[in-house]
């Protein structure tokens, strides 16, 4: 479910930092045992490596320090994921009509420059004004569709999380119905509601809070997959659906969620303690539509919170 283009990340630092701690842990032992073997005094041999071990007791307890704050991907702002974050939506597709398009428009151009070239080498000059017609033509339904994705972009995405928006889901969520209805697969619809987000927004300012959104949508995102599909509903309030084979896999994935969400987010420099409150209803059990199986999922996240915080239900 995570992410493996974070992986990398998540291995190399701990072992960097380890690697360090070894680096030091040789160069201050082989001084000391070096210097001491110089002075051939077998008093002066213990005493060293006495010293060693009072420097190397710090060094270590620094490491690991630096490996539970700056260094543990969990503790990160959201600029640390920002590279690999935004490499996965530059390839999300948007519309597989405008990106179908402007595959044919560029495959057009890359041929029509080929041509271009080779009539610049037969030094013909008609043929090079015909073909820049051609080229400014491509370039500009290039453009056309470009805008057209963005549009659509935007009609679809929350402009702060970048996940999908209300028009966005439903339309996400209603093709997804209808593969399952055809293919007799099974889905859950999350409703996540972010515990203790209004204390934390007004005690820090919207600024912050807004901040603490985005990174709480892209953790959510890492957990479930590039491929999930989640939404922000406005506020705090987040929801998904994904496909399941059985309820214990189910609960395997929203017991990783609510841990997820329990690791403190580090954001302006301050550590924030959130958790998440999640409802849960299954298609075809309890709907066969988006509005119908939201409103179940609701319901349950309701139930989640009167519970306690960190919570989920799965509606029966």
């Amino acid at each position: 479910m995570t992410n493996p283009q974070i992986i990398p990340d998540r291995i190399t630092k701990p072992i960097q930092l380890l690697a360090a701690w070894l680096v030091g842990l040789v160069v201050i032992d082989g001084a000391f045992l070096t210097g001491a073997a110089m002075i051939s005094e077998p008093a002066w041999v213990s005493g060293a490596l006495v010293v060693a071990s009072l420097v190397n007791v710090p060094l270590f307890l620094i490491c690991l320090f630096l490996l539970q704050t700056k260094f543990r991907p969990e503790m990160q702002e959201d600029s640390y994921y920002a590279p690999y974050l935004e490499a996965t939506r530059s390839t999300k597709l948007v519309n597989s009509e405008t990106n179908e398009l402007k595959e044919v428009v560029e495959k057009e151009i890359k041929s029509e420059s080929e041509e271009f070239e080779k009539a610049l080498k037969d030094n013909n000059q008609y043929e090079q004004d015909k073909i820049t017609g051609r080229l400014r033509e491509r370039q500009r339904e290039k453009k056309q569709l470009e805008q057209a994705e963005n549009l659509i972009y935007l009609a679809t995405h929350d402009p702060l999380t970048r996940v999908y928006n209300r028009v966005g889901f439903s339309k996400a969520a209603e093709d997804m119905i209808e593969y399952a209805r055809s293919s007799s697969n099974r889905l859950a619809f999350l409703f996540f509601d972010i515990d203790s987000f209004k204390p934390i927004n007004d005690q820090y300012g919207h600024e912050f809070g807004d901040k603490l959104l985005v990174a709480s949508a892209d953790r959510l995102k890492r957990v479930m997959g590039d491929d999930a599909i989640l939404a922000r509903m406005g506020g705090d309030e987040f929801v998904s659906v994904i496909e399941y084979v059985e309820r214990r896999s189910l609960k395997a994935i929203l017991l990783e969620l609510v841990g997820t969400m329990s690791v403190p987010f580090l954001i302006e420099e301050k550590e924030i303690c959130i958790s998440v409150s999640i409802g849960v209803s299954l298609y075809p059990e309890q709907g066969s539509t988006t509005q119908e199986l939201l409103h179940v999922s609701d319901q349950a996240m309701c139930q989640a919170k009167k519970q306690g915080k960190g919570k989920y239900v799965i509606s029966l």
